[in-house]
This record gives structure tokens, C-alpha cells and sequence, in this order.
């Protein structure tokens, strides 16, 4: 039995922690453990981000209310740590299985039927964030090349949160693909435990 991190308490894994019987090659379950440990980090990293916003947010706060005299570069700076968060951190809401979902079946299908219509619905994913990925790689070699900045007072350059927008998708994408491996361990007799199952054991 193999465990991602390996820290499991009372029994079932932390949330965001997929634990697998070892049904796949070993080479495919490695990769998938690598990149959901790289995910799993960077989530737990990045959500420190909002201390960030809220901080500048009380810098605005004060140098407008108090001293009269309103930042130029606030609000934007605001929206390119939260674009920070939000685009690095989804392949970590991704790996625990949190993104906002109207589903009436889904999580009350067994293992194996979630297994096969993630594998079904798995190239839909791959094809939008390969789109999003190249159209990405182009505005981002644009801004590289031509110094592109914002259309404001501040005018920063936008090249850097193209490129975080880039590593993101790559990122979505490449746990996308070790959730596609998860899923396939369990069409082949691999067993599941992890953030949908440990909701089901905790409300049933």
C-alpha cells in the first residue's frame, strides 16, 4: 500500500492524500505521487497569499482614510496576488477534489463509476487546458518581447502573472493526468481512499 504524504491519522489519510494499492506500473503511481507532493505543497504554500492581500488592502486603507492620500498601486497589485492564488492553487483544489461541482450522482456513485467517467470526461479537460496553456505561452512571450505594461498609473509589467498564469495551467494539467492514473488503478482493481472517501465514512 502506498501513501501520499505519508502522514495518515486515525486510520484514513489527510485531506488532499490519495492512498493506493500498487495495481499500476510503478512508474506511472511514482509520477502521480510526485506531483500531487509538489501540488499538495504549493497549495499549502500559496494560501498565505491572502494574509498578503489583506495586507496591502490595510495599506489602502490607511494611507487613503488616514493620511488622505490613496495608493496608485494597491488595487492592482490586490488583483495580481489573488490572480497568484487562485491560479497556482487550483491544481491543489484540484488533487482534493474541491472544485465547485452540481453534481445529483457523482459522489453517490461507487469507486469504480467516478473512475470511469473521470477517464471519459479526461480528454474534454486535457484539450481546454492544452488550449490554455499555448494561448498563454503567446501573450506571455508578447509581453517578454515588447515590455508590455498595464494601462495605469502604476503601470507594472504583465509579463510575470502571464507566466504564473502558464506555470498554473501546466500544473492543473499535470494533475489532471496523475488523477487520470488514479483513476485507471482503480478500473484495473487498485483501491480508492482519499478525499471522497473519507466525506463518505465521516457522514454516513
Amino acid at each position: 500500500m502506498a501513501a501520499l504524504p505519508e502522514q495518515v491519522q486515525g486510520g484514513l489519510p489527510k485531506p488532499g492524500v490519495w492512498i493506493w494499492e500498487d495495481t499500476m506500473p510503478k512508474v506511472f503511481l511514482s509520477y502521480a505521487r510526485y506531483i500531487e507532493s509538489v501540488n499538495n505543497w504549493l497549495g499549502r504554500t500559496v494560501r498565505w497569499a491572502i494574509l498578503v492581500i489583506l495586507g496591502v488592502a490595510l495599506i489602502e486603507i490607511v494611507s487613503r482614510y488616514v493620511f488622505n492620500s490613496p495608493t496608485a498601486w494597491s488595487l492592482e497589485l490586490q488583483a495580481f496576488v489573488w490572480g497568484f492564488y487562485f491560479i497556482i492553487g487550483s491544481a491543489w483544489v484540484l488533487l482534493r477534489d474541491e472544485h465547485v461541482r452540481m453534481d445529483a450522482l457523482y459522489h453517490r456513485w461507487s469507486p469504480r463509476r467516478r473512475a470511469i467517467f473521470d477517464v471519459a470526461t479526461f480528454p474534454l479537460v486535457a484539450v481546454y487546458v492544452i488550449i490554455y496553456i499555448r494561448g498563454g505561452i503567446d501573450t506571455a512571450l508578447f509581453s517578454l518581447r515588447w515590455g508590455e505594461i498595464s494601462y495605469s498609473r502604476w503601470a507594472p509589467p504583465l509579463a510575470p502573472i502571464k507566466i504564473i498564469m502558464v506555470v498554473g495551467a501546466v500544473l492543473l494539467l499535470l494533475q489532471a493526468i496523475a488523477i487520470l492514473i488514479r483513476d485507471l488503478n482503480v478500473l484495473v482493481g487498485g483501491k480508492e481512499r482519499g478525499p471522497r472517501t473519507q466525506h463518505e465514512h465521516t457522514t454516513s
